[in-house]
């Protein structure tokens, strides 16, 4: 199988989601923020400043770790259907 470097497995693409009801999804487009913000998708072949990622960046990660958790349960209570009163 031939695989092609992306922009979606690039260090500098942030890949563009959209709220569908509830729910967060994510497209297939994005943009590259290095040197200078470009647009892009997951199918535009990798630069010469292509740079593989190791992980993906998150907010939840970047926090101490009850703040994550608390972070995680709030969404999980989210995502519950809603019990009439």
């Amino acid at each position: 199988m031939n695989e092609t470097k992306t922009c979606e497995t690039c260090e500098h693409f942030m890949q563009h989601h959209v709220k569908l009801s509830r729910k967060y999804s994510t497209t297939p487009f994005g943009h590259c923020t290095y040197p200078r913000i470009k647009i892009r998708n997951v199918y535009t072949p990798m630069c010469e400043r292509y740079v593989e990622v190791t992980r993906r960046k998150t907010i939840a990660s970047s926090l101490s770790s009850p703040t994550a958790e608390n972070l995680v349960s709030y969404a999980l209570r989210l995502n519950e259907p809603q019990k009439p009163d």
